[in-house]
């Protein structure tokens, strides 16, 4: 039998370690999911192995943009998903964005790398514009990304996720007794 693998594609960046941070969304209730979780005082937090498309729509890439841009799609997916209102705090998440790129910049070490302060300041607005403008569909509900099957088609009706697991186990167990022989 050969085995299904399933994923979602579109995915640039993935948190190594866990992020935390305080938004101004409080939702009535806490929100938690498998990676993200928003309390109810707009505490934040994004698990490690969440993934992101990081900076998308916006021309330019930078570290900066990056990390500003994990606060947001979070915020996005927690929309999609229908946890957060996304006609009242949609904004919000994009205000939380600029801020964040703004941050970012501005603890550049290295001076001639920051620019200006009104340079930074145009920076951030112009991202800020854009997703403002420009990225409302991407945080609605049908922007769900789908899951993709290989060999297409596969599902669970003819596929056993223990088969992996057995196969996963013994592979393991020949290697440790492999291991224990030579010694290595």
């Amino acid at each position: 039998m050969t085995p299904c693998a399933k994923y979602k594609a579109g995915y640039k960046l993935q948190l190594t370690e866990r992020y935390v941070d305080s938004i101004p969304i409080l939702p009535k209730k806490d929100i938690v999911t498998r990676f993200i979780s928003l309390s109810t005082q707009g505490k934040l937090v994004v698990n490690a192995g969440y993934a992101w498309d990081g900076p998308s729509g916006i021309p330019i890439y930078s570290k900066a943009l990056a990390a500003a841009s994990l606060p947001h799609d979070a915020l996005y997916q927690l929309f999609r998903l229908g946890f957060v209102d996304r006609d009242r705090y949609r904004k919000i998440a994009d205000m939380v964005f600029q801020e964040r790129y703004l941050e970012r910049m501005n603890a550049e070490p290295i001076w001639w790398k920051r620019g200006p302060l009104w340079w930074r300041r145009l920076k951030a607005t112009t991202a800020f514009e854009i997703v403002n403008n420009f990225a409302e569909f991407a945080s609605r509900e049908d922007r769900i990304r789908k899951v993709i099957s290989v060999p297409e088609g596969c599902d669970e009706a003819n596929h056993n996720p223990s088969d992996n697991v057995k196969w996963d186990a013994m592979a393991w167990m020949k290697m440790v007794k492999r291991i224990d022989k030579d010694g290595k």
